[in-house]
């Protein structure tokens, strides 16, 4: 669970340092800065390196898998099993 926090804090920290430093654009663009634009790199990296890179598609697949319980649980007002 630390590491997951420290996670979103650093997200959150990029937001506000890239708003703090005058980029009053788009919205969008400072989430696109601080969030796709890290996972890009890492992609181009595993891509470069052969490494696998994190997070993997099968991260992505089980995090989907969440939020799709999510929505089922909301649809039904009830708790949804999720498969591992």
């Amino acid at each position: 669970m630390l590491k997951r926090s420290l996670g979103i804090a650093a997200v959150v920290g990029t937001v506000l340092l890239a708003i703090n430093q005058g980029d009053d654009g788009d919205p969008t663009e400072v989430i696109g800065k601080a969030l796709i634009a890290p996972l890009v790199a890492r992609l181009l990296d595993g891509i470069r390196t052969g490494q696998t890179p994190a997070p993997s598609f099968a991260d992505g697949l089980r995090a989907q898998a969440v939020l799709d319980a999510v929505l089922e649980s909301s649809r039904r007002g009830a708790s949804v099993s999720v498969d591992a």
